[in-house]
Order: C-alpha cells, then structure tokens, then sequence
C-alpha cells in the first residue's frame, strides 16, 4: 500500500487513501467524489479534502468536469497506450543503470517481493489480485530504486499507480498472475547476474506484454468522462 504521511498532512493522506480505494476497485471509474461526504469520512474540513483532490487531478486519477462536480478518471485505450510508452522508455532505462550495479540489500528485497507474489499463486490468499498488484507495484519500485535516479522513482510511480487501477477492473490480470510472476522471476535473475542488458530486455517485454493485456482484455472504456 502506499506509505502514509504524517498526520499533520491532511491533504495527503486524503490523497493517499482515495488512491488506494482507486486501485482496490472501492472507487470504480466514473465515479463521483464528494467532498461533504469525504470531510465526514475523514474527519476533516473540506479545505484539505479539495487540496488532495486537486492532488488527485494533478496526477490523473480524476477528472473535474466543470460544475457537474469530479469523478473517478475513465482511462481510454489511447491513455494506456501514452502510460505505457513512458513506462517502457523510463523503467527499461532504470534497470540497465541498476543492473549492473545493484545492491545485496535491494535483491534480497526483490527475492522477498517475488516470494510472496508466488505465495499468493500457490496458495490462493484472500489478498489475491489486490495483494499482487501491490507486490508487482513494489517489485517495479525497486527497480527503479536500483537506477540511483530518485526522479525516475518519483515519476514512474504514479504511472504504476494507475495502471494497477485498471489491471484490477477486469479479468484479465487475475488471469496472467503466474504468467507475471514469472517474468518478474526472470528479470530479477537479470539483476542478480548483473546483466544489464538482459534486464533491460526483459523488462521491455514484460511491460509491453501487460499493455497488450489491458489493450486486448476490452477492460479499458473508449467512451464516457476521461
């Protein structure tokens, strides 16, 4: 899950569940925001509650559509094919710079995420799709880490925010678990050999395999409020 900020930080905390609701599916596309009911939920005045929903806007995840109020973002098939262009330059960029060079300490935080994704698998737990794409979002975050370029970290997250957002609406996803653990088993034999440019390679595949899925998998809306 994300991390949570101070407690002083009303806004981003606001931001940051409303997140979480968005990528477990308790907001679901199309949705609307309230910020009554928010400030109500959480306990707080509506001013940090429309402080984390510009937050919110600023990063994609809703959209205000003028007096009407504002809404859980409908992704389009056109956005999931720009999300993913970036993904791949980006991340494939990261793990050649950190392949090569990559810490003890991050493979063995790696080993551990890609084990208990498999746990997952082997042994259906209750966490099923929504604990593995939190896992998946944690494996590709340190390989952003292994890069040694926070910014890349930083821009890269939000864009795999919201691709969990959409993985977890259809069918799909939960259908390709093995498949993606498996990748991810195969990249971070990549690090742990130190190949830069397998890691590359196989990262690229395995990002354009999940956009392939969501692009293929009719999950994503062409119509509606974006």
């Amino acid at each position: 899950m994300l991390t949570t900020v101070s407690g002083d930080n009303y806004a981003e905390n606001v931001y940051n569940a409303i997140v979480n609701d968005i990528v477990n599916s308790s907001l679901g596309e199309g949705e609307k925001l309230n910020d009554k009911e928010l400030a109500r939920r959480f306990g707080y005045s509506r001013t940090p509650i429309r402080e984390a929903i510009i937050m919110l806007e600023r990063d994609g995840f809703v959209k205000t559509v003028g007096r009407e109020g504002t809404y859980v973002r409908r992704l389009t098939q056109s956005n999931i094919r720009d999300i993913y262009v970036v993904r791949e330059a980006l991340e494939t960029s990261a793990a050649r710079l950190g392949a090569a060079g990559i810490s003890d300490d991050n493979l063995m935080m790696m080993d551990s995420v890609l084990t208990r994704m498999e746990e997952i698998i082997r042994h259906g737990e209750d966490s099923g799709v929504n604990g593995f794409v939190w896992l998946d979002l944690e494996f590709h975050q340190l390989i952003m880490r292994s890069s040694g370029v926070k910014l890349l970290g930083e821009i890269c997250h939000n864009l795999g925010l919201l691709s969990a957002s959409i993985h977890c609406r259809g069918t799909q996803y939960a259908q390709q678990l093995t498949t993606y653990a498996q990748q991810h088993r195969a990249i971070y034999r990549a690090f742990a050999n130190h190949n830069a440019q397998d890691a590359e390679s196989l990262l690229r595949e395995h990002i354009q395999y999940g956009k392939r899925m969501l692009l293929l998998g009719g999950t994503i809306g062409v119509q509606g409020r974006q």
